[in-house]
């Protein structure tokens, strides 16, 4: 029984950090594609993030 909950520990991954520094390091805009669609990430000039499809 311990095995099987240390194989659910296991296959449960950290979610991956992106600072929005590099993201917007060279644009304001990134395009996001997921599966066939696409999604814009926008950096306002309030400094604040909007993902728009």
């Amino acid at each position: 029984m311990l095995q099987a909950q240390e194989k659910q520990k296991i296959s449960v991954s950290k979610p991956l950090v992106l600072d929005s520094k590099a993201l917007f390091k060279v644009a304001k805009t990134v395009l996001i594609r997921h599966g066939s669609e696409h999604y814009t990430l926008r950096l306002t000039k309030n400094d604040k993030v909007i993902l728009t499809k």
